[in-house]
């Protein structure tokens, strides 16, 4: 896949030297909605009845199969949810997913009798949490993002310095950059999917492999934005500053930067400054170097062959 990143004069260059590109927090992005997981009151609800369900399934589990305590009444009952428990244990092992179980939601009057009136505190409690942990996750996303084409007017306007800078091809073949969609809805991150995959390799005290496809998507927040950005035909690079990549690297200033491949072009914009292209030809190392020019004829710009 082709992709150009737009910059500005100064960035350019050091782009060029470094072969590398700056990755930045969605903080910092003039976007407040990028990269926002957000959750309604109704997929918050959902999570905390999946968080019960799996709370009261973990503790019969430990009890009945792990630990094999007797029960000292209704012994043939017992033994009839021992059955269902184990089999719910089977079950967590062929998916990697939990999922709400009747067998134990029955048991979900029961919890609440013995949490009395702190049941309604739970619940806050519980979707206060979820607030503070979306929030810590958009915390911790580092992005850099690519336009599809190199003859945008407006990301030429907009990133590359009012056509001053440059636009710098690679040639990419990586799963950590992918196209952002486009939508008049902001997504609402799926929290109790989310909880389901989570509570189950944490029963099976596994890792989970978020790239596996069927928890792509996790990613739908930070891969969707307003269709007022259409115009700019993202591809975004995503990582995390928890989980170390030999990829990324720091400077002394603590800036993270993606080691890119090589590059294959060069394109200066059609207003750049003489001394600028000097500067780019000096540092490219015998990379292709082209200019945009601007048609006579129409509002679009081409490459000056």
């Amino acid at each position: 896949m082709i992709i150009y990143k737009y910059l500005p004069p100064e960035s350019a260059i050091k782009t060029i030297q470094n072969n590398s590109i700056l990755l930045r927090s969605p903080l910092e992005y003039n976007d407040p909605f990028d990269c926002l997981f957000f959750a309604d009151d109704k997929e918050k609800e959902a999570a905390f009845k999946l968080f019960l369900n799996y709370k009261l399934f973990e503790t019969f589990y430990n009890d009945m199969i792990v630990e094999n305590k007797k029960p000292t009444r209704m012994k043939t009952y017992a033994k009839v949810m021992k059955s269902n428990v184990r089999l719910i244990g089977e079950e967590i092992k062929r998916t990697r997913n939990y999922v709400i179980h009747k067998d134990i939601a029955m048991y979900y009057k029961f919890a609440s009798k013995l949490l009395g009136k702190k049941d309604n505190e739970l619940k806050s409690q519980f979707k206060l949490m979820i607030d503070n942990v979306l929030k810590e996750m958009r915390k911790t996303v580092l992005a850099s993002c690519f336009g599809s084409t190199y003859d945008s007017l407006l990301m030429w306007s907009h990133y590359a310095d009012k056509h001053k800078g440059a636009c710098i091809e690679f040639e990419i073949d990586d799963k950590d950059f992918k196209p952002i969609s486009y939508s008049e809805d902001l997504p609402v991150f799926e929290i109790a999917k989310l909880l389901g995959i989570v509570f189950a390799h944490q029963f099976l005290k596994e890792e989970i492999d978020m790239e596996k496809e069927e928890y792509q998507f996790a990613l739908r927040p930070l891969l969707t934005k307003a269709i007022v950005w259409s115009y700019e035909g993202e591809i975004r690079c995503l990582y995390s500053k928890n989980k170390p990549n030999n990829k990324i690297y720091s400077n002394e200033n603590g800036d993270k930067f993606l080691r890119m491949p090589p590059i294959k072009k060069i394109i200066v914009g059609c207003n750049a400054e003489e001394q600028f292209v000097r500067d780019l030809i000096e540092v490219s190392n015998g990379i292709p170097v082209k200019r945009m020019k601007m048609a006579t004829d129409k509002y679009a710009i081409s490459l000056d062959e």
